[in-house]
C-alpha cells in the first residue's frame, strides 16, 4: 500500500524528528504480523518565507510481515524474522524509488528496519516470557 500526504509546513528545527515520529509501525495481537513502513522524505525549501518554514512531503510504503510461523525462542526463527524485516524494507525502499523516482533518501532501508526491529524485539520479549 502506497501512502502520499500532502505537503504541510514543518519548523526546519523539528523537521528530523516530525519526519520520523510519524512512521507508522503496526502489530496486531491477532494476526501475528508486523507492518513495515519504508519511508521516504523530500524536503523543499519554502521560497516565500524567511522564517525557515520548509515543506515536507512523506511518501511510504507499508509491508505486512508475518511471525506466526516461527519459534521466536530460538535463534534461528529470530533470524528469520529479522531476514522478513529486512526484505520487507528493501522492497518497501525499492517500490518507492520506482514510483517516485526524484524522490531521493538513502536512509529509507535502515529507517524502516530500525523501527520494525523496535517492535520486532518487544514480540520477541514477549515470546520469551
Amino acid at each position: 500500500m502506497v501512502h502520499l500526504w500532502k505537503p504541510t509546513l514543518v519548523i526546519a528545527a523539528g523537521l528530523a524528528l516530525a519526519a520520523t515520529s510519524d512512521i507508522a509501525l503496526a502489530q496486531s495481537s491477532t494476526s501475528q504480523e508486523i507492518t513495515v513502513t519504508a519511508p521516504r522524505v523530500s524536503v523543499h525549501k519554502e521560497e516565500r518565507t524567511s522564517s525557515g518554514m520548509a515543506r515536507v512531503m512523506v511518501y511510504s510504503v507499508d509491508r505486512q510481515v508475518s511471525f506466526g510461523d516461527l519459534d521466536l525462542m530460538t535463534a534461528a526463527g529470530i533470524e528469520t524474522f529479522r531476514a522478513r524485516i529486512r526484505e520487507a524494507a528493501k522492497e518497501g525502499c525499492a517500490q518507492i524509488s520506482k514510483d517516485y523516482p526524484l524522490v531521493k533518501d538513502s536512509s529509507c532501508e535502515r529507517v524502516a528496519i530500525d523501527q520494525a526491529n523496535l517492535q520486532a524485539n518487544q514480540i520477541i520479549e514477549a515470546a520469551r516470557m
